[in-house]
Parts: structure tokens; sequence; C-alpha cells
């Protein structure tokens, strides 16, 4: 309930621009990393152009549902295409017509690993990290650190960064079952911010006082859109200005 009354506040900002008879609507199945960081930060340019999103709130498969229905002119999740597609089959959802859709980058996000600001262990190799979130290393003296059992908060929503993180980190090692399940990336940070011996992964703009950031592999992962078919004259307008240098620019 609290992700779809901020997806609704989110549809309201996107829509001050123009009035809904002035403006082209168009309607995206997505969340709020989109909504955050490539929606908002462009709505004078939306404005210009004459154009209004509409954003349906939408998790990997919804988004997925949502643009094979038409429902949605476009869907957006910050992970690539062939992750999404994998993720969502591990969630029991198979695409109907992979060919009828066309994915397209606008953008890139960086995944961090956090742990507590306490913590003694700044670097990590990518052998240590497949060590500590897969559980076969389990105390922080065998990294440099203290004494510590390791926490591994891991947030199971946040597809995007837990996805990503798995296909370019662990190298075919699960994820250990002994968690921390978190409901959100704020809950994310909150919670390596309480517990010392706490490790996880969040956006980089996600980092506070409290935790920080472990020098390690860099992690990134794109930020993707889809269209079912050609792209309709008001899509392509709204993909063009994603493409242009000022919203690069304007990207968080």
């Amino acid at each position: 309930m609290k992700r779809m009354i901020l997806s609704l506040a989110a549809v309201a900002a996107l829509a001050l621009p123009m009035s809904a008879s002035a403006a082209e609507e168009v309607t995206v199945a997505t969340g709020t990393t989109f909504i955050d960081k490539i929606f908002n930060p462009i709505k004078p340019q939306l404005a210009t152009a004459g154009l209004s999103v509409k954003i349906v709130f939408s998790d990997l498969v919804a988004a997925l549902k949502n643009i094979e229905s038409g429902n949605a002119d476009l869907a957006g999740q910050s992970l690539s295409f062939e992750n999404w597609i994998k993720e969502a089959e591990a969630r029991g959802y198979t695409l109907k017509d992979k060919a009828a859709l066309t994915p397209y980058v606008v953008a890139e996000e960086e995944t961090v690993v956090i742990v507590n600001a306490a913590n003694g262990v700044d670097t990590l190799t990518k052998e240590q990290l497949q060590g500590l979130f897969s559980g076969k290393i389990q105390n922080w003296k065998d990294v440099g650190g203290k004494d510590l059992p390791v926490l591994v908060v891991w947030p199971r929503i946040a597809a995007g960064p837990t996805a990503t993180f798995s296909s370019q980190i662990m190298a075919g090692n699960t994820i250990t079952k002994e968690i921390l399940d978190v409901a959100s990336v704020n809950d994310t940070v909150d919670a390596v911010m309480a517990n010392p011996e706490a490790i996880s992964i969040v956006n980089a703009e996600k980092v506070k006082a409290g935790s920080k950031r472990i020098t390690t592999t860099p992690i990134k992962r794109p930020l993707t859109l889809l269209t079912k078919g050609a792209p309709t004259p008001k899509v392509k307008k709204l993909l063009d200005i994603l493409q242009t240098a000022e919203a690069k620019k304007a990207f968080k």
C-alpha cells in the first residue's frame, strides 16, 4: 500500500507541467527507479514536447504483462532485457512473444556493496564477495575485519540490483538462505546502519552516513525500456528526448 501511494504521488508530479487536454499521454509500466532517475528530472523537456507520462506502478512481471497486453505504451526496469526475462521466468512468467518486444537502454545505474560505517573492512575482492554473500565466509575476521559473524541483508524486492549482482559477481554461487530480508532499498540501508556485522547492496545514491561503500569490482546495470512492436509517434518522441544530451545530463 505504501508503494502504491508513492506511485500515485509520482503520477501527479509528472502530470504537473501540462494539463491532460494539452499533452499527449504516454503510459509507462515501471517503478520508482524510473520515476526518480529518469522521468522526474526531464519534466521540463516533456512539457516543451507536449508530453505527459502516466506511471502504472509495476514490478518486473507486471511490467511485462502490461506491455504485452497493451495496457502500457512502455515498460521499464533497471535490468538488462535478458536478465529481466530470466527473473520473470524464475517467478513463473514466460513471455508470449519475445520477438515482439524491442528493448531501449536509456541510462546506467551503479549498484554498490555497503557495510556498517564501523566495519574496518574497506576493500573486498570479487571472490570475497562470493564467499560473504553465499555464506561460505561467515566471519568478518576471515577478510581482515573484526571477529563478528557476517549478516547478509538482502532486498528480495529489488530485482534490478539483486539480479545484476548475482549475474555479475556471484558466478553461479547462490545467495545464502540465512539473510535478513528487507522490504525496500531504504530498509536495506537502515538495516546495515543498525547492524555492525551487516553487508548488502544498494543503488549508489542511497549510501548515507552510518553506512559506507566498499571498494570492489564495479557493478552497473542498464535502465531498460520496452516497446511492443514499432513505437507510436508519441512514444518515439519520448524515446528521442531520452537520448538527448540535455536529458542524459538531467538523469540522476
